[in-house]
């Protein structure tokens, strides 16, 4: 894909205790945004409630859809108690349409923790209601799994 210099703002929103905090990422997608149709998503994502396992490194999501995918999504926490273990964090994107979602990716880069346990990323449609839940159930950690990243299938 041809890139230009025109870029579509990536909106994500952070609801928790300050739902108007707003958090914007430019995300370049190409010579054609401007026809391009925009869902929004809301996302759920659940730490496990597993001893140290929550973290306060960066974490970033892309979904995969039937027709196209996302960028990789950087999560902004709300504050300190954000992905920590057995909570559950919401967030708001609003990214081109992409299809019905097929995969999702989420992971951390180990800047403050070294290992996280994702128990599952939920996603609605807004406009469709439509829901998918990925479940991952793992470590994602150097030490832990060997990994800082994992993709699960819909």
């Amino acid at each position: 894909m041809q890139r230009t210099g025109r870029c579509l703002v990536l909106l994500i929103r952070r609801l928790h205790t300050r739902p108007n905090q707003i958090t914007s990422k430019k995300v370049g997608i190409g010579e054609s945004w401007e026809a391009m149709k925009t869902n929004v998503y809301f996302l759920w994502v659940t730490t496990g409630d597993q001893p140290l396992g929550g973290t306060d490194s960066n974490v970033f999501v892309q979904l995969f859809g039937t027709t196209g995918q996302t960028e990789s999504i950087y999560l902004p926490p709300e504050d300190v108690f954000a992905f920590e273990a057995g909570s559950v964090d919401k967030f708001v994107l609003q990214v081109p349409d992409i299809g019905d979602l097929t995969r999702c990716c989420i992971g951390q880069d180990a800047t403050a923790d070294s290992g996280w346990f994702v128990e599952t990323v939920r996603v609605k449609d807004d406009e469709t209601s439509r829901e998918w839940l990925f479940t991952f159930n793992q470590w994602l950690g150097i030490e832990e799994a060997g990994t800082l990243a994992a993709c699960v299938e819909c």
